[in-house]
């Protein structure tokens, strides 16, 4: 039976307040129910908005972040800087431009690590050539070469074809010794780029370092015409200057230092060039020079580049003259004073230097002024009191590169072999460990055929870096020179070997290792996997006459003859000695 039309209505009506409005709903008053969908739908874009909001803000505080960084490096605030690049880098993956922001205060600073973080910038961002010129230049500022060279041959054809790779391939190979190679790369920049006198500047620098005389003669005519036509009019006089003093021509030398002088932009130090030529030139008005010159210097860093030049050029005593005629103010402003105690430590004056030093403060140069006191108490016999300055000086430039390069500079100079290696030790083990440091300790310890030396220098490169294997294979040869049958050292030797059979240096170690337990046919055979060519090379060519001394002794002889060429340790030595003994022994000639 049908039901009335109202109820039909009613029935409706129910059902569609039902869709449309909660329960809830129906409690408030009439004219506040539109409010209650507002009310759901702000809700919903909060929740949504909120979830957007919590993963845009990481990157968004990160860009301001790296910003403020980059701003504080350059109003020169590093601290600040480093702070706010350290809280970019908590998070994963790291920013590129946070690594970037790293590796400057690193390079500003003076450490090493600023070439791990170019790597990092590298590695982020690997299309970009910016990043790989970046890297080569740290890399060669702090003698990394083979990070450099490495990363060079990452380029593509198409960044081959420019200026800037020819001129980081020159760099490299000046930095390598490879002259000639240098001033082809920079031949092809020049040609890449021929309206850059900045590169034919470097270029023409690099034909005169040939040595050769076609190629100093077309250096010359390329300097002379950049002195003369170009924006690097002083540094192209600097190097005419440099080329006439090498061939000892001083009048054209004196010429140069002239032109020079009368450049508008031309240093105190262009007029000291000048004053050197002039010595030579006209040793009769050198003297009237030189007192122009002294009453021309007016600032405390004129009066010390001249004080270092007479005392450089061996005029001490005038130097000294002239200092004691200054006013005393004059001489207690910086650097004035270091160039003082330089004086006097050419004289040997050293009551003197003790005297003038324990009146000063040389202020964020204390640390020189305790060098120079242990100096000069040193060579008065105060052993004792001479080794507290020195500590005290070491202690002055802990953690601060640019301090540390010139203390240990200063003792170079003066022929302190053991202090400047416990300087170098200082610098090494610090928690950011420049590797320049190690590299000097490791060419001391070379050049002395100290193998203990070395085998702690690769130690501690080992930890700095334990994915480097030519330092792993050091290591474990120095260990196995060393300590013989070392287990561990003998069970890394086979697997730096097994990882890489074609390299004949992890060879030679590998055989080593099997030379110390007596497995010397295994050895011999492990060698002969590579071509004649490699067994003739001196480092090679022991090893295997080492091993075919119990094998073959009569090739072992041939190969022991060719292994005289080598640079062998006193380890190795006495190996080769006993091969050598037993070879005789075992096959007369």
């Amino acid at each position: 039976m049908a039901a009335p039309a109202g109820a039909r209505r009613r029935a409706f009506g129910v059902r569609t307040s039902l869709k449309t409005e909660p329960p809830s709903a129906k409690r408030l008053p009439y004219f506040l129910r539109p409010l209650y969908g507002w009310s759901l739908l702000g809700g919903l874009l909060l929740v949504g908005g909120g979830y957007a909001f919590r993963h845009a803000w990481p990157p968004w505080m990160d860009r301001r972040l790296v910003r403020e960084a980059e701003e504080h490096l350059e109003r020169g605030e590093y601290r600040p800087a480093l702070l706010c690049a350290r809280r970019v880098l908590q998070r994963q993956p790291p920013r590129a431009d946070a690594c970037r922001v790293m590796a400057i205060l690193a390079e500003k600073m003076g450490v090493s690590a600023a070439v791990q973080w170019r790597k990092q910038v590298f590695a982020l961002e690997p299309r970009n050539s910016r990043n790989r010129a970046d890297l080569v230049l740290t890399a060669l500022r702090f003698g990394d070469l083979k990070t450099a060279d490495a990363a060079l041959k990452t380029a593509e054809e198409a960044d081959r074809k420019t200026a800037v790779f020819q001129e980081l391939a020159a760099l490299l190979a000046l930095r390598s010794g490879l002259r000639d190679r240098a001033e082809r790369h920079y031949a092809e920049a020049c040609r890449l780029a021929p309206s850059d006198d900045r590169l034919r500047l470097n270029w023409a620098i690099a034909k005169w370092n040939t040595g050769k005389a076609p190629e100093v003669q077309e250096a010359r005519r390329h300097l002379r015409d950049l002195a003369a036509h170009s924006t690097l009019r002083l540094p192209a006089l600097r190097a005419l200057y440099a080329d006439a003093v090498r061939a000892k021509d001083w009048n054209e030398a004196l010429a140069c230092a002239e032109r020079l002088q009368a450049e508008a932009d031309a240093s105190f130090r262009d007029r000291l060039l000048g004053l050197s030529a002039l010595r030579h030139a006209d040793p009769a008005g050198f003297p009237a020079r030189l007192r122009e010159l002294q009453d021309g210097a007016q600032t405390p860093s004129e009066i010390a580049e001249l004080l270092g030049w007479m005392n450089e050029q061996g005029l001490v005593q005038p130097a000294r003259a002239w200092a004691a005629a200054l006013p005393p103010e004059r001489c207690r402003q910086a650097p004035v004073p270091l160039a003082l105690a330089n004086l006097n430590v050419k004289s040997g004056d050293w009551r003197a230097l003790e005297a003038s030093l324990s009146r000063q403060n040389w202020v964020r140069l204390e640390f020189l002024r305790r060098a120079f006191l242990a100096r000069a108490l040193r060579e008065q016999g105060a052993a004792a009191e001479a080794a507290i300055y020195w500590r005290s000086a070491m202690q002055g430039v802990t953690r601060n590169p640019r301090f540390q390069m010139t203390l240990l500079k200063l003792v170079e100079s003066w022929g302190w072999d053991a202090e400047a290696e416990g300087l170098l030790w200082q610098i090494a083990k610090e928690e950011v460990a420049p590797r320049w440091a190690l590299h000097q300790l490791f060419l001391r310890y070379r050049h002395r055929g100290e193998t203990q030396g070395m085998l702690q220098v690769t130690e501690r490169l080992l930890h700095l870096d334990p994915h480097d294997t030519d330092v792993r294979n050091n290591a474990i040869m120095f260990t196995l020179l060393l300590r013989g049958k070392d287990a561990k050292a003998i069970a890394a030797a086979q697997r730096l070997y097994a990882s890489n059979p074609t390299n004949a240096v992890f060879a030679t170690t590998h055989a080593l290792a099997l030379h110390l337990l007596d497995m010397d046919r295994v050895a011999a055979h492990t060698l002969e996997e590579f071509d004649a060519a490699t067994l003739r090379v001196p480092s090679v060519a022991a090893y295997y006459g080492l091993v075919l001394a119990s094998v073959n002794p009569s090739l072992s002889r041939k190969y022991l003859k060719l292994a005289a060429a080598a640079r062998l340790l006193p380890e190795e030595k006495a190996l080769l000695a006993a091969a050598a003994h037993r070879a005789r022994v075992a096959s007369p000639p």
